[in-house]
């Protein structure tokens, strides 16, 4: 998977969400994705994470920053950085903890639902287990999300019962 290479200064969206953002230049973007938004591992002071690409409608590409991402790889509004960038071929588009995958390898019911979940859920699902500091914690959220799942999954099957007058 080749990487690629460049310049970007950090800018500020406009708008109040205080999102901050670097434009990927349009031969990079392209060459990278054929679709948008596109699943990339960026790298920033030598600090990596996964993010998006995403096409503006005007024919920008850009990777948003929020202050989570700023602070880890230790970067301000305003400053340029150097960029590296090449496709995400992870399995979620996300870093998978341990944590998580143990459980998942010990509950196929678990399983199945957590394969039904859209992929933006569950990055967002990752990145909950992953924030977490400590093992303890990042165990306690993981079952706390196989556990939710079961119990949406456990109403969804009754409503549809309801429903077939069952």
């Amino acid at each position: 998977m080749k990487t690629h290479q460049f310049t970007a200064r950090i800018d500020k969206q406009s708008g109040g969400m205080g999102l901050c953002f670097i434009e990927v230049p349009h031969e990079i973007a392209e060459a990278l994705f054929d679709r948008f938004p596109g699943r990339g591992l960026i790298t920033i002071h030598k600090e990596s994470f996964h993010g998006g690409v995403l096409k503006r409608k005007d024919g920008y590409y850009l990777v948003q920053l929020g202050r989570a991402t700023l602070k880890k790889v230790k970067a301000n509004y305003g400053e340029t950085v150097e960029v590296s960038i090449r496709a995400d071929d992870s399995e979620y588009g996300y870093e998978m903890p341990e944590e998580m995958q143990v459980l998942l390898d010990q509950d196929d019911d678990g399983r199945k639902i957590w394969e039904a979940t859209s992929p933006g859920m569950k990055r967002s699902l990752l990145h909950y287990v992953n924030s977490a500091k400590s093992t303890d914690v990042r165990i306690k959220r993981a079952i706390l999300i196989l556990q939710r799942a079961a119990e949406l999954q456990a109403e969804k099957e009754r409503k549809k019962r309801l429903k077939k007058g069952d």
